[in-house]
């Protein structure tokens, strides 16, 4: 089955408990097998059919469900995430109103119980996240270990965990980067030579929580330092 969401969890959740075998894929591999297949049509019956013969042919790697610890993290984390998004967008609307002329007080006070609100959701699932991280013993150990990395602060350790479901389903580093679409992008053909970039088409919640700490990272993190010159000489 597609991967569509948080929409397909209950079914494949359904079919693991009844020892059914199930494999979950992305849509867009869906979409470029189709394209392969030259397929034009578009229907849920030509759908259904695309997607068995793609299961068949391509024998995708079987789904494995989550932990429970893992998956509740995961959660709160993208809930938190979500809140973050949604302050932001208010300070900047209260930033705008600022500058706007004859602004109706109404609205600003408006604004500024919601960001005071989100601010206090925010309060709320890091102390929650903290508590159920305190009540894993495991995690808490895995936490501690990464922490010794310079610039990584427990969230964005509790964030790549929680959505790579603990690196259990992966077998090297290559794999977790492109899993999470930070893997390199090239377009190269005769004497033209593109530029090389990132191809975005993994899990945007891995890239956007370690984007800061990369920036901090090549600050004071001396190998990751080394590392970012030497690619910035190599492709300046």
């Amino acid at each position: 089955m597609e991967a569509t969401g948080s929409y397909y969890e209950n079914l494949a959740y359904f079919l693991y408990e009844n020892r059914l075998k199930v494999s979950v894929v992305l849509a867009n591999k869906i979409k470029y097998y189709a394209k392969s297949q030259n397929l034009k049509t578009k229907t849920d019956k030509v759908d259904a059919c695309l997607i068995a013969d793609f299961g068949l042919s391509q024998q995708p790697a079987l789904w494995q469900p989550m932990s429970c610890a893992y998956r509740q993290l995961r959660d709160l984390c993208r809930e938190r995430m979500s809140l973050k998004q949604a302050r932001a967008r208010a300070k900047c609307q209260m930033d705008t109103m600022h500058h706007s002329h004859d602004k109706l007080a109404c609205i600003q006070r408006i604004k500024d119980e919601q960001i005071a609100l989100y601010e206090k959701l925010i309060r709320e699932i890091e102390q929650e996240i903290q508590e159920k991280v305190a009540s894993d013993a495991e995690l808490s150990r895995k936490v501690t270990q990464i922490q010794g990395v310079k610039g990584l602060g427990w969230l964005t350790i509790l964030t790549v965990l929680c959505e790579t479901n603990g690196f259990l389903l992966f077998n090297n580093i290559r794999q977790v980067v492109s899993y999470a679409g930070l893997d390199v992008k090239m377009s190269e053909s005769g004497h033209y030579k593109g530029r090389t970039r990132i191809s975005k088409q993994g899990n945007n919640r891995i890239r956007g929580c370690l984007y800061m700490p990369a920036l901090s990272a090549v600050r004071s993190n001396e190998p990751i330092k080394r590392l970012h010159l030497r690619i910035c000489e190599r492709n300046p």
